[in-house]
């Protein structure tokens, strides 16, 4: 694959900031949710400036705090060559009946279960296994080989992310679940390896 994607997490939710799963349910960016976003733009845009003249590709994930995340990434980046794509393929892994419960409620459901801080997401009651979610990721990175553009932005979610990177690197399950996602700074991916772009810079 010699495309380069640049793959964002949408910033701090509501949900986020009271400690519940999301999965596939959604709530709206928090203020501070909205801030990362916008410097996550900036500092995007700062690494696309040597590909002003290029189309760019920008897949989202059609969950609205993906969407919303994707609409201010558009507006910072100030590009008339961007191509926005909405994806269902990149929404957030369903974790069945725990979307919308704490990490507490879901301790107390399967503390007899011997499940880690990592494996317990895939299984989930009715939810998707890893390897629903893997064959998603698979599935995407193949069709991606027909667009056009080599530059591609992709805004996620922290599951996906962590098992689309993992796809692309080839890595393991037990190294692909403990994947950081972070919601500021984002990941440059390619076959050859991945880069970590922090947000520890000047806004300018």
């Amino acid at each position: 694959m010699k495309k380069k994607i640049y793959l964002l997490r949408h910033g701090e939710t509501e949900y986020n900031r009271q400690g519940i799963y999301q999965g596939t349910l959604d709530s709206p960016l928090t203020p501070l949710g909205k801030r990362q976003v916008k410097e996550n733009g900036l500092l995007l845009k700062q690494k696309l400036r040597t590909f002003d003249d290029q189309e760019i590709a920008f897949f989202y994930s059609p969950l609205g705090r993906t969407k919303q995340s994707a609409q201010i990434i558009y507006e910072t980046l100030d590009r008339q060559v961007i191509n926005l794509i909405k994806d269902e393929q990149l929404k957030e892994v369903n974790i069945g009946s725990w979307n919308g419960k704490n990490r507490q409620a879901i301790i107390a459901e399967t503390k007899d279960k011997g499940y880690n801080e990592f494996n317990w997401y895939f299984k989930s009651p009715n939810g998707e296994t890893y390897k629903d979610v893997q064959l998603r990721c698979t599935k995407w990175l193949e069709e991606i080989k027909t667009v056009k553009q080599q530059h591609i932005i992709v805004m996620s979610h922290g599951l996906l992310g962590r098992v689309l990177r993992g796809s692309i690197l080839k890595l393991p399950y037990e190294k692909t679940i403990q994947l950081d996602v972070p919601q500021t700074g984002f990941f440059i991916v390619q076959e050859s390896g991945l880069e970590y772009i922090t947000n520890d810079y000047e806004l300018i």
